[in-house]
């Protein structure tokens, strides 16, 4: 696997991720946004994650480096968090932590126009 990323070309990269489950819970706002009850909340709010901030690209070791400035989570603001990626052509693609119930989402990053 070779990686096809020249990080020299960026100075600082910024990177806003929104990242949605495929099924998600489509009850919360059914009745409008301030009627939802707390487990369409719930379900709305862990269906979802997003961030921004920079991100770093280390090509040797496969890895992208992200400098969480702002979060739907507040607890990751601040952070430094580390994905090992892999890049199959035009696609890049990295794993997060499990879940609590075990699913392992992946995040898959297409390159369009060079």
């Amino acid at each position: 696997m070779q990686a096809d990323i020249d990080a020299r070309q960026w100075r600082q990269p910024v990177v806003a991720v929104q990242a949605y489950q495929v099924r998600r819970y489509a009850g919360a706002g059914a009745q409008g946004n301030a009627k939802g009850t707390t487990a369409e909340y719930r379900a709305a709010v862990m269906g979802s994650s997003t961030h921004y901030g920079t991100i770093r690209i280390d090509s040797k070791r496969h890895r992208l480096i992200f400098h969480i400035d702002g979060a739907s989570f507040p607890n990751w603001e601040g952070q430094q968090q580390i994905r090992s990626f892999e890049v199959h052509g035009d696609v890049l693609s990295y794993r997060v932590p499990p879940r609590p119930n075990g699913d392992v989402p992946i995040s898959v990053w297409r390159r369009i126009g060079h």
